[in-house]
């Protein structure tokens, strides 16, 4: 295994970085799908729980891992979003370096960081968006996977504190561009998403709600609700559960399996 910091530079900044974890067999190498992560944390930090853990559980799968540690509050949108782009381009056109399928190139956010990653992947296609910095075949994901992410500006169920640190104190005046469900269209990727019914910070309503945009315009989708588990889960496993979360939500564990199996039979196969 190979461990990187790869520095990115993009029109807003240049201290964001990839941590890469790269499969290395010398000689013996094949073409391997590749997963950006992007941790969440509110737009106010990186959890560090939704990071390296869960990248070494894909690099045991296969998969060549890239985590992104993109800027948060006071940084303001674009700014992360074009660090994930310029992470997607880099990726892209060095694959033959890092062993990746160009074709295979997976983005995964967790939280707010699926809120990051659930944006790019609705709004790829938007070429006002990116002109004159990328070209659009050099930013496309592949496929998408969200965990218990921000999604929706809906009054009711938006995590308040995620928008006020991404758009700042006039948030309000066009909050509603920033509802990844009301954002896509026919050329979002192929998504899996997966919630807890007991989360209390992140309402579940955010990943039914992009079920259903998703489901209105039949882009294939899965998705999984979970009964147990407060926010924030990363693997629900022992060791990357916080010492405050109450207990161990089994059920919740098995989304990592299910998704590894969604991309074998859906983008893999």
């Amino acid at each position: 295994m190979r461990v990187n910091r790869i520095e990115l530079k993009t029109p807003y900044s240049s201290n964001a970085y990839l941590t890469s974890y790269l499969i290395d067999y010398g000689l013996d190498m094949k073409m391997r799908p590749a997963i950006i992560l992007c941790p969440g944390g509110g737009y106010k930090r990186i959890s560090k729980r939704e990071g390296e853990p869960v990248a070494l559980q894909f690099l045991a799968k296969g998969y060549q891992v890239f985590v992104l540690n993109y800027n948060v509050c006071p940084h303001k949108f674009p700014t992360a979003l074009f660090e994930l782009a310029s992470a997607i381009k880099l990726i892209r056109e060095n694959a033959s370096d890092y062993d990746i399928n160009p074709e295979q190139i997976i983005i995964g956010g967790f939280s707010a960081g699926g809120h990051l990653a659930g944006y790019l992947a609705a709004t790829w296609q938007n070429e006002q968006q990116w002109a004159p910095f990328y070209k659009l075949d050099d930013i496309k994901p592949n496929a998408l996977f969200l965990c218990y992410p921000v999604i929706t500006t809906e009054t009711a169920f938006r995590h308040e504190a995620s928008f006020l640190r991404l758009l700042g104190n006039g948030a309000n005046s066009n909050i509603e561009m920033f509802s990844i469900e009301k954002l896509v269209t026919k050329c979002m990727p192929k998504t899996f998403i997966w919630h807890t019914f007991e989360d209390q910070l992140v309402s579940v309503q955010n990943s039914l709600l992009l079920g259903q945009a998703l489901a209105q315009l039949k882009i294939p989708f899965e998705l999984h609700i979970f009964t147990e588990g407060d926010h924030g889960l990363s693997l629900a496993t022992k060791e990357t559960l916080r010492v405050s979360d109450s207990k161990s939500p089994i059920q919740a564990a098995k989304w990592f399996e299910l998704l590894n199996q969604w991309l074998h039979d859906i983008i893999l196969s």
